[in-house]
Formats: C-alpha cells, sequence, structure tokens
C-alpha cells in the first residue's frame, strides 16, 4: 500500500512557503529585546510556582506569586 497525497503543491504555495522559511530565518537570527527575555522569565518563573504548588495541593494566590517572584 503506497501513500498518494491528497493535495497538490501549487507555484503559489511554493513561493509563500519559501517567503515564510526566509522570515523564520531572519527572525532566527535576531536576539529577542531585553525587556521581552525580562517578562518571558517572569512568566515562566509564575508559571513553575504554580505548577508546583498544584503538585503538592496548596493554594496559592497570583498577588503572592508577583510577590515572590519580584524578590528574586
Amino acid at each position: 500500500m503506497s501513500f498518494l497525497p491528497r493535495f497538490n503543491f501549487t507555484t503559489a504555495m511554493v513561493r509563500n512557503l519559501g517567503t515564510i522559511e526566509s522570515a523564520r530565518a531572519v527572525i532566527d537570527i535576531l536576539p529577542l529585546p531585553p525587556d521581552r527575555v525580562l517578562s518571558l522569565r517572569q512568566a515562566a518563573r509564575r508559571r513553575a510556582t504554580r505548577n508546583s504548588t498544584g503538585i503538592e495541593s496548596s493554594t496559592h494566590t497570583s498577588s503572592a506569586s508577583c510577590t515572590a517572584s519580584s524578590l528574586s
């Protein structure tokens, strides 16, 4: 039993995929702005805190997590 795709690549589709791939290459090279890196780290810290308190079956308010993340 061989695979028979139910689609065809059109010229426009291939051109658009090339545009997307070239834009992705540019984005991969560029660094994130420092403020964005900081906000991503803070969000990851909040998620990790929320998930770990969920494992421990304790409640944790969002205001407490903001306070805890601002201390470190």
